[in-house]
């Protein structure tokens, strides 16, 4: 989940006229010293790290050196020594262009192909938070369009997602997901927060308080909404990606086709650092609406030959979907 803390000063300018390598070294240590703190106390997998031992070796990059450059070398060092390789530090002048920069945003395509299979690609998702609910609802406008006439199936193009806000991406699929809780989201602490498809809303609930991150401007209900769902994966799909790729777990008759995923899908929280830099962590893991964790790749139910991963629809895909009848009595899953 997305969250950006504003920490309590250990750090001052470092980069003073005249300035030697002492007083360098001091600011790199209390630099460092903040950053090892953070890890401690939030990262996920702290109890894998020893960090007494990993300090020791961070700790001598920045002695006898100004402290900026030694400090941040440091980070790095931690960051390459921990459990995952989902974490990740941005100096300020690239923290600064990543909060200023949200880039182009590119909206979820839907086709029909041969009149049977509704073919929904979903994107990372980097925009602006006031785009949200425009970006989900042009998905849900294209399943509509597709559901009313009398589709087959659904294809999930997840190949080229690769993260971002995942709340947008759950809820562009929403019609197409069980009512209830499709998710699961624990920290390191053993809170659980859940996040949860409501009548067409699209819902986390940690601890008793619940929060609606998308709310549909008029609620859809599929006509046959338990038809065969084929989820499309590949070493792309990462982060949020993936985590969409566990929501879609939770429905009835759904089959993943391609090769294993990038292996981070994990939920990063967001420290602002003092001098304006990111340190960005593993805070949390997520588990299907079964209780299953993920925190590494997940693999396909069936890969596809190679050549196929560039196909829109794999034959392979549009064979499985052909030879599926709807699974169970045609009732309304958004009841």
């Amino acid at each position: 989940m997305k969250c950006v803390l504003l920490l309590p000063v250990f750090f001052y300018c470092s980069q003073l006229y005249g300035q030697d390598h002492r007083q360098g070294s001091r600011e790199g240590r209390k630099y460092l010293h903040n950053v090892i703190r953070i890890l401690e106390a939030n990262y996920f997998f702290a109890e894998k790290v020893n960090f007494k031992e990993l300090g020791v070796d961070a700790y001598k990059l920045v002695e006898d050196t100004p402290a900026t450059t030694a400090a941040y070398k440091a980070v790095r060092y931690l960051l390459d020594h921990l459990y995952e390789k989902h974490s990740g530090f941005l100096i300020p002048d690239a923290s600064q262009q990543l909060q200023e920069d949200t880039g182009m945003l590119i909206y979820p395509t839907a086709r029909l192909i041969d009149h049977a299979w509704g073919y929904l690609k979903l994107p990372a998702y980097f925009g602006p938070e006031n785009q949200l609910t425009s970006w989900s609802e042009r998905m849900i406008h294209e399943i509509r369009s597709m559901d009313s006439v009398g589709v087959q199936g659904w294809v999930i193009d997840l190949r080229e997602n690769t993260g971002g806000n995942m709340f947008p991406m759950i809820a562009a699929l929403s019609p197409l997901l069980p009512e209830g809780p499709v998710l699961s989201n624990r920290e390191r602490n053993g809170d659980i927060s859940t996040i949860e498809i409501n009548n067409g809303c699209c819902i986390e609930k940690r601890k008793k308080i619940t929060n609606t991150f998308f709310k549909p401007s008029q609620t859809y209900i599929l006509k046959k909404p338990r038809l065969p769902i084929a989820v499309l994966i590949g070493g792309k799909t990462g982060s949020s990606g993936e985590i969409t790729s566990i929501a879609l777990r939770s429905c009835a008759n759904v089959r993943f086709f391609g090769d294993p995923t990038a292996g981070v899908p994990t939920g990063n929280r967001v420290f602002m650092l003092p001098d304006k830099a990111m340190l960005y962590i593993v805070c949390s893991i997520f588990s299907d609406n079964n209780g299953k964790m993920y925190y590494g790749k997940i693999s396909p139910d069936q890969t596809l030959p190679e050549g196929a991963a560039g196909e829109l629809v794999p034959a392979e895909v549009a064979e499985w979907i052909t030879g599926r009848k709807p699974f169970g009595k045609e009732v309304n899953n958004h009841l």
